[in-house]
């Protein structure tokens, strides 16, 4: 039996199993940020709002670097949730 058309036409990757751009392993989105202090995503965002967690603005979004996380956990006396 001959190979197929269907057998050799590349297959499309689904949008969401594309490839995302590696992150930066020091910075955490607020929804990572949220799951390692055990809150909601808006409680990271008022956090963050009344400058009680340092972020940076990327475009839309917020990025928390990880060791403001830990400092923020270590003053708050708990221990980090592992992700």
């Amino acid at each position: 039996m001959g190979e197929s058309d269907a057998d050799s036409e590349p297959l499309a990757v689904p949008a969401d199993h594309a490839p995302q751009q590696p992150r930066d392993p020091e910075l955490l989105t607020v929804e990572e940020t949220a799951s390692t202090l055990g809150l909601s995503r808006m409680a990271v965002y008022r956090l963050v709002h009344s400058k009680v967690l340092p972020a940076i603005r990327t475009g839309p979004t917020f990025k928390v670097p990880e060791p403001a996380v830990q400092e923020y956990l270590r003053q708050a006396g708990a221990p980090a949730n592992r992700r």
